[in-house]
């Protein structure tokens, strides 16, 4: 009889750029995309819309995801309207100078950039700002809406309360250059 081992199937799925439909915690609807990174504790993945289109990135806990598939019809179907190249050409390069696939590495990662992230605490509440600080324990995001000229608050909350973190939505990325361009 095979073994089975987690790890070892998500570096497959990885491997092979399979679409995949994920079940997380707290989210009511499922998610699809692709994982770029997974270990034993988080999973990164790029998220695709409906249409195929991808709508950003995603950084969540294994201990929250519910449920992965591959293979069904749905997602047969729905890959024919990915164009896989381009989304793994425009994520890669997203990410390709995040050292560590943890919260804290995502954190180092976009500490201190003009990069809008969602930060969603117990599957409930999403914070969006910028992440412009961090320890150990902590994380410190400096909050914006969009349209607001100015910053909506500065919050500070444990990395034991996050439960995933998000980037290059359209909204995000809309906020982001709304405070570019007001030099926010």
């Amino acid at each position: 009889m095979k073994k089975f081992n987690i790890q070892n199937e998500l570096k497959q799925i990885i491997e092979n750029k399979k679409l995949i439909e994920l079940d997380i915690n707290g989210i009511e609807d499922l998610i699809y995309g692709y994982f770029l990174k997974a270990n034993e504790e988080y999973l990164a993945l790029a998220v695709i819309n409906s249409n195929g289109m991808l709508v950003g990135i995603t950084m969540c806990r294994m201990e929250d995801v519910n449920l992965i598939s591959t293979e069904s019809n749905f997602i047969n179907e729905m890959a024919k309207l990915v164009d896989r190249d381009n989304v793994y050409a425009q994520v890669l390069k997203e990410i390709e100078n995040i050292i560590e696939f943890t919260f804290i590495g995502f954190a180092s990662y976009l500490q201190d950039t003009k990069t809008v992230a969602a930060v969603t605490r117990n599957n409930q509440e999403n914070i969006e700002g910028r992440i412009v600080g961090f320890d150990e324990n902590f994380m410190v995001v400096d909050e914006y809406a969009a349209g607001k000229d100015k910053k909506v608050a500065r919050t500070y909350f444990p990395f034991d309360d996050i439960t995933r973190i998000s980037i290059g939505s359209t909204l995000l990325k809309a906020t982001s250059r709304y405070l570019a361009e007001n030099n926010l």
